[in-house]
């Protein structure tokens, strides 16, 4: 369906969607670069409760980041019933929302699409500076020792990095919980990954139902209303770091940059040790999803040593953005989700 024209959608924005659903919701803007001289700042919003409603005090704040292509607004404009962020406040949790660099929010609107500075980041960027700002921030403004996670697609990646990096950081995050967590692809299609990038580069209608299986798929480009464009430059090189026979490297900008970037290790991105992750993790995966499978879960689930206890959900009937479109989140998903923030076991007792 190449060349079919896009519908024109416009998406309120994060606190607009927040407000409308009678919640009290804080703004913040979020520096996040820590060793170069570009300025990167992440709006962050916070969710504070409905009709003077407060968090509960034995709760860490939860933070909340969304995946490749998306923004804050994936939690919460599906609305009450369907977006996460409002099925934690109501359940006492101070919600965070965060963006990552490269969206609406992450410093797309004051910058041009394609200023090729602004765009010379790659998931890296993501978890030691983003993230890491983001989470700094969260504690420093509460004043609380650790906060829970909860990363979708992209979301789960970053926090990897960040984990891996910076080792102290695990100091800083209670509980994790991965949905549909990207990290290894080696065992994804092929073929799933060649539509993928038509996804991509030619926008939704170019491969329906290529990554959701949701009655609610009109609400896709809804959701990617606030998306930029300008990542596609980037797309193919993300996807080289995740396919590397077991291994999750550094982003690599090709053989010539990679020699000079990564001198101090022969020339070649080097990988993460995800054996320095150590927060209790929730993996949370789709059985019909085709980037995120079982085999590279449990490839993942293997080399997270580190991690005191690691827990699988997988939801039947799931695809990958099902976890923000299905009619059925609330129970399948938000449910075990918050049980596992809470107590540390997503099954009921």
């Amino acid at each position: 369906m190449t060349g079919t024209k896009e519908p024109e959608f416009e998406l309120e924005e994060t606190d607009e969607i927040i407000k409308r659903f009678g919640y009290e919701v804080e703004a913040y803007e979020v520096f996040t670069e820590r060793r170069n001289q570009q300025n990167y700042y992440s709006q962050v919003y916070r969710i504070k409760g409905k009709n003077g409603e407060v968090p509960r005090v034995d709760l860490p704040p939860v933070l909340l980041m969304h995946g490749l292509m998306g923004s804050s607004s994936d939690f919460v404009f599906a609305g009450e019933r369907l977006g996460l962020g409002f099925h934690l406040a109501k359940n006492g949790f101070d919600v965070w929302l965060g963006n990552f660099r490269g969206n609406y929010y992450g410093g797309l609107k004051n910058h041009k699409e394609m200023d090729k500075i602004f765009w010379d980041f790659s998931f890296d960027e993501m978890g030691t500076n983003d993230l890491y700002a983001i989470i700094r921030f969260i504690l420093d403004a509460t004043k609380a020792s650790k906060v829970s996670y909860v990363g979708f697609s992209m979301g789960a990646t970053a926090a990897y990095v960040m984990l891996s990096s910076e080792p102290q950081t695990n100091q800083w995050i209670s509980r994790m919980v991965n949905i549909a967590p990207v990290a290894y692809l080696d065992y994804s299609e092929m073929t799933f990954i060649e539509r993928l990038s038509a996804y991509v580069f030619e926008g939704y209608n170019a491969a329906p139902n290529l990554l959701f299986d949701s009655p609610n798929y009109k609400m896709t480009p809804l959701q990617f209303s606030k998306t930029p464009k300008c990542f596609k430059s980037k797309f193919k090189g993300w996807c080289d770091s995740f396919f590397n026979g077991g291994e999750f490297k550094k982003f690599s900008y090709g053989r010539l940059a990679d020699e000079e970037k990564y001198s101090l290790y022969g020339g070649k991105p080097p990988a993460y040790g995800l054996d320095k992750i150590k927060v209790p993790t929730l993996l949370i995966r789709g059985s019909k999803d085709r980037f995120v499978n079982d085999e590279n879960i449990e490839f993942l689930k293997k080399v997270l040593t580190g991690v005191p206890s690691v827990q699988i959900l997988e939801l039947h009937d799931y695809n990958h953005l099902d976890f923000l479109l299905a009619n059925n989140l609330d129970t399948a998903v938000f449910e075990p989700l918050t049980r596992y923030l809470k107590t540390g076991n997503y099954r009921q007792p």
